[in-house]
């Protein structure tokens, strides 16, 4: 009986095994299989993470304006190629109606090869006319939500915040993100670079807002019956009109024109920097894409070196003396040349194309420099010389375009030295003064040396007190 009671007892041992076994085997299958689902198929009341950012290119039709959407279009979307799905920003390019064949003809080329990118609007073409409300009206009605991916009847948020931009501005998408994101996301924002003439207002070459202000601008009356003019000043007017609390994030420097526009906010580039607007030309835009994408802390905006060539031939060089109308004669240019190539040899990889041109530019700088009877050290010319490079390519580089940025640069730092009321002494008063030293500098009535510019500089003060301006 023995013998047969432990083959029974090790039969049930063994069949309870395997039971156990194959009831974990189960329950191991049903819960990957269930991590499997949870990750396709979020919990009934759970949404899928939000992108951090939908953004709206106002654009026209135009060479100029496609050339540059094409850029802009790659840029964008290697960047965000790079980024997690709830960091990347998308963009759109948004039109109007237009009023010609050859216009709809080449927006309808950009709808057939960039469905999921362009945005035509029923309202003919006009920044001001309405199309900003026109975006927001369009993002809360088709883009904002999407269904839930189980559940159609629950509406997901697809975008944290909505914007605008210029065309002619260019986003470091990846640093836009990362300040979006260490915001609270429970918070109303509205973020840019702040102004307050005429009115408040964030500048347009970027602003956004939360989405629930997006939400609010798309369905509020008190919008909806105010959509025309100038649509920064129009979307400060909007927030500042909101019955709830909005968040006013002024960004400051970190939202800038390129450091030779003639706009107020115009900066000189970090690596904090992260729009760069007056990009409107070819040269403009290849600068503001090397100075956010290929700075240097150390050396600035340099050129790639996959590119360096194209800049320093002979042959482009020749071109750059011609376009800025330096008259060099064969000998000046050789020397101009040699310089060049000696430059590149020892900066390689930190060439950049203000470098090219304080090369080119100097011999005549300095020139103008000695008629006007000014002199500085060393340091302090080569600081005048980058800035004048820098607004080089906007036209021919006559003596009075030079003079003309010498003693502006020298009206803007001795006003500051002697202590003017900068409130009183505005724009308005430096450009009389800077009138009244090219008159100096034309009449060749002695030289514009520290103590004269002095004397104008009181002169024009003692006007602006006396409030005869």
């Amino acid at each position: 009986m023995i013998p047969r009671l432990r083959v029974t007892f090790k039969a049930n041992f063994f069949s309870k095994l395997l039971r156990i076994i194959a009831i974990s085997c189960v329950a191991g299958a049903l819960l990957v299989y269930g991590l499997l689902q949870s990750e396709s198929h979020p919990a009934s009341n759970r949404c899928p993470t939000p992108r951090m950012a939908l953004i709206a290119v106002f654009t026209f039709t135009g060479p100029e304006q496609a050339a540059r959407r094409a850029v802009l279009r790659e840029k964008y979307r290697a960047l965000n190629e790079e980024l997690p799905n709830h960091m990347k920003v998308d963009v759109k390019f948004l039109f109007g109606s237009v009023d010609s064949y050859a216009k709809d003809m080449e927006i309808a080329t950009e709808e057939y090869l960039f469905p999921n990118e362009t945005v035509v609007l029923p309202r003919l073409e006009g920044r001001d006319t309405g199309k900003l409300y026109d975006w927001f009206r369009f993002v809360h009605t088709h883009t904002l939500y999407s269904d839930h991916p189980v559940t159609p009847a629950i509406q997901c948020l697809k975008y944290r915040y909505i914007g605008k931009a210029d065309d002619d501005a260019v986003i470091h998408i990846p640093r836009l993100s990362n300040l979006l994101y260490s915001l609270p996301s429970r918070v109303p924002y509205f973020i840019g670079r702040e102004f307050f003439s005429p009115h408040f207002h964030m500048t347009g070459m970027l602003y956004l807002v939360s989405s629930s202000v997006a939400s609010w601008i798309a369905t509020s009356s008190l919008t909806s019956s105010n959509i025309t003019g100038v649509e920064d000043v129009r979307m400060g007017a909007w927030i500042l009109s909101s019955p709830f609390k909005i968040q006013q994030l002024n960004v400051q420097h970190r939202f800038h024109d390129l450091e030779e526009s003639s706009g107020f906010p115009h900066n000189q580039t970090t690596k904090n920097s992260i729009v760069i607007h007056w990009c409107k030309d070819e040269i403009r835009l290849f600068r503001c894409l090397t100075n956010l994408f290929s700075f240097d802390q150390r050396h600035g905006d340099v050129i790639p070196e996959n590119v360096l060539s194209q800049f320093t031939s002979v042959r482009s060089i020749r071109n750059r003396v011609e376009k800025y109308g330096l008259g060099m004669n064969d000998t000046e240019f050789s020397t101009a040349i040699s310089r060049i190539q000696k430059l590149v040899k020892t900066k390689r990889n930190k060439v950049r194309l203000a470098d090219l041109d304080m090369i080119l530019i100097k011999p005549i700088f300095l020139i103008r420099m000695q008629k006007l009877g000014f002199k500085f050290s060393e340091a302090r010319t080569k600081d005048l010389l980058y800035h004048i490079s820098l607004r080089a390519y906007t036209g021919k580089l006559g003596y009075r375009v030079i003079d003309q940025f010498i003693i502006r640069n020298l009206v803007d730092s001795r006003v500051l030295e002697l202590g003017f009321d900068l409130e009183k002494f505005t724009v308005e008063h430096k450009i009389l003064a800077v009138k009244r030293g090219m008159d100096v500098a034309r009449t060749g009535d002695g030289a514009l040396d520290a103590a004269t510019l002095d004397r104008i500089l009181l002169r024009t003060s003692k006007v602006v007190l006396d409030h005869r301006i």
